[in-house]
């Protein structure tokens, strides 16, 4: 038995069980060894940094479920992005710590950025924050650096809708993009006990239920625009198309995973280790606007 298996009985915090679930992968799915090793560090400096931030940013403006429950009656994500105040020095150590990860993997995807960043006498990722959020930035777009901000800024959303959840419910939400920061999905779920859709959020990692016969990009209901695509021999996965806006969802039926692993299921994981289903779908000519898409970013990571 391997030491990475070994580890799996001994999961405690959340953490430690999505390490664990890594691990495994890395074992049984060795074509995704690389990817999911880096992941990990990935993944650990994040948990180090959402800690440092959750105690440096103000999060009492978030408190009244009234008010947020009307945003959601009238149809309006929770956060309202340019509102949202970043710590400039702790985001930008957690940039280059980020950049210093990437860069044990692979020296020449990072020479530009660094250039880059060499020229500006400080990050301000505030300002980075609402140019890619307006579509204004100058920067390079579906590269390196957007996968390697967005990551950053992600912290920032994810802090707050842990926060969020435990005085918002989203039972009512009906919209194909995500209730707290208005991202459109990178993934979705099929429930084990019911079979319905979960829609999970690639920013912040929420979730939401939303209609199977739908789709959340353009909420076409028409069924004869509508198919899914198996993976052969794997028919917990499927890809989800619809022919009006042609675009894609990756989908994991849980309702076909061993039981036993139920629990231990990470769509962040998911995500990274179902690339070759992005692949299919963007070979058919679909597509995926997501701009957390880690899919097609973290390939340039391989030399």
């Amino acid at each position: 038995m391997s030491s990475h298996i070994k580890t799996e009985n001994h999961k405690n915090t959340p953490l430690q069980k999505k390490l664990a679930r890594m691990h495994l992968l890395q074992d049984n799915m060795p074509q995704y060894k690389d990817m999911l090793n880096l992941f990990e560090l990935i993944i650990k400096e994040r948990e180090k940094y959402k800690a440092k931030l959750s105690s440096a940013i103000d999060l009492h403006d978030i408190q009244d479920p009234v008010y947020y429950d009307l945003k959601l009656q009238k149809g309006l994500p929770l956060l309202v992005k340019n509102d949202i105040k970043f710590d400039n020095a702790l985001m930008t150590a957690y940039f280059t710590a980020l950049l210093s990860i990437v860069k044990t993997k692979s020296n020449h995807s990072v020479e530009h950025i660094e250039a880059l960043i060499n020229q500006k006498e400080k990050l301000n990722f505030e300002t980075l924050f609402n140019e890619y959020l307006h579509n204004e930035s100058s920067l390079p777009r579906n590269t390196l650096l957007e996968f390697l901000i967005n990551q950053t800024l992600n912290l920032v959303l994810e802090t707050y809708a842990d926060h969020l959840k435990h005085h918002i419910k989203f039972d009512k939400w009906e919209n194909g993009f995500c209730p707290v920061c208005g991202e459109h999905p990178a993934m979705a779920a099929l429930k084990v006990d019911t079979g319905e859709r979960i829609l999970i959020c690639p920013a912040c990692a929420s979730e939401w239920h939303f209609q199977r016969t739908k789709c959340p990009f353009c909420k076409n209901q028409d069924q004869q625009q509508l198919s899914y695509l198996f993976v052969e021999n794997d028919d917990k996965y499927r890809i989800e198309l619809c022919d009006e806006c042609r675009q894609y969802l990756k989908t994991i039926d849980l309702r076909k995973v061993t039981p036993n692993i139920i629990t231990d299921i990470d769509y962040e994981i998911e995500n990274i280790v179902t690339l070759h289903l992005d692949i299919i779908a963007r070979d058919k000519g679909f597509i995926n606007n997501h701009p957390d898409d880690s899919s097609s970013a973290v390939t340039q990571f391989d030399n």
